[in-house]
C-alpha cells in the first residue's frame, strides 16, 4: 500500500513538473515574436509595409454624376491616386475634400485611365495640407485623370478622398 502511494505521488509530481515546463515554454515564446527572419530582408530592401497601412489606387468610370469616397493609408514617401475615366460626353465637374492625418501633397492631373487618353496637364495642386478642398475642376469628356496624395512625411499617414463628379449638363460652354 505504501509503494502504491509512493507511486501515486512520484506521478503526480512529474505531471506537476511537466505543466509547470509547458507553462515557463508558453511564457517564454509569448513574449518574442516569432519570425522566419527577424533581421529584415536578405536582400538590404526596406521591409514591407506593415498590414494595417495600404493604399489601393481605386478607378471609376462615370457617365453621369455620382458621389465616390476612400480611405486608406500611405507609408512614409508613398503615393496613392483614385483614377478616373470620365466616359461622361458632356464632361464633368469634380469637386473633392482630401483629409489626411499628416500633411500630403495632393494634384489632380490628366492621365490615361481605362482606354481614355490623359485629360492634360494639371488642374489642381496642394502642398504640405492635411485638408485639401476643390470645387468647379473640369473634367473633359472621354478623357482621363487622376487624383494623387503623396505622403512625403517620415509616418504612416491615413488619408481620405471624397470625390464629387457631376455632369455637365450641355457639355462645356
Amino acid at each position: 500500500m505504501r509503494r502504491r502511494a509512493i507511486g501515486r505521488l512520484a506521478a503526480a509530481l512529474t505531471v506537476a513538473v511537466m505543466v509547470l515546463i509547458v507553462v515557463g515554454l508558453g511564457t517564454l515564446l509569448s513574449d518574442q515574436p516569432i519570425s522566419s527572419n527577424p533581421t529584415g530582408t536578405a536582400s538590404g530592401a526596406a521591409p514591407s509595409a506593415p498590414a494595417g497601412c495600404q493604399f489601393t489606387t481605386q478607378q471609376v468610370e462615370p457617365t453621369t454624376t455620382i458621389d465616390e469616397s476612400y480611405t486608406g493609408c500611405l507609408v512614409a514617401g508613398a503615393s496613392g491616386s483614385f483614377e478616373i475615366a470620365v466616359n461622361d460626353p458632356n464632361g464633368m465637374t469634380l469637386g473633392m475634400t482630401v483629409s489626411a492625418a499628416y500633411p500630403v501633397d495632393v494634384t489632380v492631373a490628366g492621365a490615361p485611365v481605362g482606354g481614355l487618353s490623359s485629360g492634360g496637364e494639371v488642374q489642381y495642386t496642394s502642398n504640405g495640407t492635411t485638408s485639401a478642398n476643390a470645387s468647379g475642376i473640369i473634367l473633359m469628356p472621354q478623357s482621363g485623370y487622376s487624383v494623387t496624395v503623396m505622403n512625403p512625411g517620415g509616418a504612416n499617414n491615413t488619408v481620405t478622398l471624397s470625390l464629387d463628379l457631376k455632369d455637365i449638363p450641355g457639355g462645356r460652354q
